[in-house]
């Protein structure tokens, strides 16, 4: 029963970092593209500013490649753009595949715990015969206790790295193009 507890508390602890790390404003601020097209117009985007602005998110990471790269064309432009786009996009899915690993886990080890409490039936049969219901009440018990255990943490474990990866993915895909449109 630990390791399913260990699983189902690293499962939780990735899971709130990442609900707070890939927060919307923390991740593509909304008004971010309009406001770095205001200084562009404006001529206000200085080198620092472009720093700060690389620095900003993972949004202004993409936006400040792409300017960086702007004198030299459009397909340069976009070429810088879709690499760091590949980099903050691995970036925002670190620890995606450990959770994905805790919930493959999980629910084996709950197997193995419903395993473990049918051979304790099995062998309290042996001992002490069909009659002895308190014996066999007991393996019963702890079978259906893994059972249980298991499936509520393996199947919610599931859920959180593809829920997380496709929101990702819908981010990024969203501001890349985005990002493609004033050139």
């Amino acid at each position: 029963m630990i390791p399913i507890i260990a699983c189902s508390i690293v499962a939780a602890g990735i899971a709130i970092e990442r609900a707070w790390t890939l927060r919307r404003q923390t991740v593509a601020p909304r008004h971010l593209l309009a406001d770095v097209l205001v200084q562009i117009e404006a001529g206000a985007l200085t080198p620092e500013a472009l720093n700060q602005l690389q620095l900003s998110s993972p949004l202004g990471q993409v936006l400040a490649a792409g300017i960086q790269q702007n004198p030299f064309g459009r397909d340069p432009m976009l070429r810088s753009i879709e690499a760091t786009g590949i980099q903050v996009v691995h970036d925002l899915e670190r620890y995606l595949s450990t959770l994905g690993s805790v919930a493959a886990i999980a629910p084996l080890l709950g197997l193995l715990g419903t395993v473990i409490g049918m051979i304790k039936v099995f062998s309290a049969i042996q001992l002490a015969g069909i009659g002895n219901a308190p014996a066999l009440a007991g393996g019963i018990s702890e079978a259906s206790d893994y059972h249980r255990r298991w499936a509520k943490r393996g199947h919610s474990g599931t859920v959180l790295p593809s829920f997380s990866g496709s929101k990702n993915r819908r981010t990024c895909d969203r501001h890349a193009t985005r990002c493609a449109e004033p050139c």
